[in-house]
């Protein structure tokens, strides 16, 4: 667009229906007027269903590709036609589309290796994830709703150019792997959220989180008392002796999970810059 081109890395895919994604990008509309969604619009478009654009938030700007059936977030991307720095996270500044007239004039490459797998993927009716491996990399950079079984699905995805962990964008899941940050209240929340992860990974409705294991990470928040704060809460949640409590549809436990996950975010954005 422009002489401008990037390179996108790494993307998260979001469902269109509230029965299937708690995520999903919702429809507002503020005084009668709808908000601007990634929703291919009603005229021809280069791509037939496909929709480039910037979506602009409180929190910042990010760059989306819209189809009927999903909508896909850009969390890591490079120019190419300058030199920038990466773009690494949910905000992409380097490249905006904040008029349908830049959309209608972006062309999209697509790598023929990653269309190949995605065909195969899409031709698998019990696919679940992109790959068998590294599959806590695959979850995608939520903070909320993690009662909800589509918090876990595995739509999160990196080009060959960032295959390896170290090239993409760190997450609430992932930040415990980073060696930039070796110890305290970050690290140990993150392996609670790691933890979870995988636990409801691995048994889904009926995963549980130990009391144990929330003692253990609670130990070592020596730095933060936001953090320790909502810690203290989900062992508040352990009563009459229990030693674990469910994850899913656990509304008293997502409501700490929510507010350390907010907390979070200032380790995962001093990583990822």
């Amino acid at each position: 667009m422009n002489g401008q081109a990037i390179v996108i890395n790494t993307v998260e895919v979001y469902g269109r229906l509230k029965t299937l994604d708690a995520h999903r990008e919702q429809s507002v509309v503020r005084k009668g007027i709808p908000v601007a969604s990634s929703l291919p619009p009603p005229f021809r478009t280069p791509y037939k269903n496909v929709w480039p654009l910037t979506i602009h938030s409180q929190e910042g700007d990010r760059l989306v590709i819209g189809t009927l059936s999903f909508n896909a977030l850009v969390t890591s991307s490079l120019r190419l036609d300058t030199k920038m720095d990466a773009s690494v996270g949910e905000h992409t500044l380097p490249f905006l589309l904040s008029d349908p007239a830049h959309s209608l004039r972006t062309r999209i490459f697509l790598d023929y290796d990653s269309v190949e797998t995605g065909l195969r993927l899409a031709a698998s009716p019990d696919a679940t994830c992109v790959s068998n491996s590294d599959k806590v990399c695959q979850l995608r950079q939520t903070k909320t709703k993690f009662h909800d079984l589509s918090t876990y699905y595995l739509c999160r995805a990196s080009s060959q150019f960032a295959q390896g962990h170290v090239y993409q964008p760190c997450t609430l899941y992932t930040l415990s792997s980073s060696d930039l940050i070796q110890s305290g209240a970050g690290l140990a929340a993150s392996n609670i959220f790691r933890t979870i992860a995988l636990n409801v990974l691995k048994s889904g409705e009926r995963a549980v989180l130990e009391r144990a294991t929330v003692e253990k990470f609670r130990r070592q928040c020596t730095n933060d008392v936001s953090i320790a704060n909502e810690m203290d809460t989900i062992l508040s949640l352990y009563r009459n002796g229990m030693k674990s409590i469910t994850i899913i549809d656990n509304h008293e436990l997502n409501k700490p999970l929510e507010q350390m996950a907010m907390n979070l975010s200032t380790y995962i954005t001093s990583v990822n810059t």
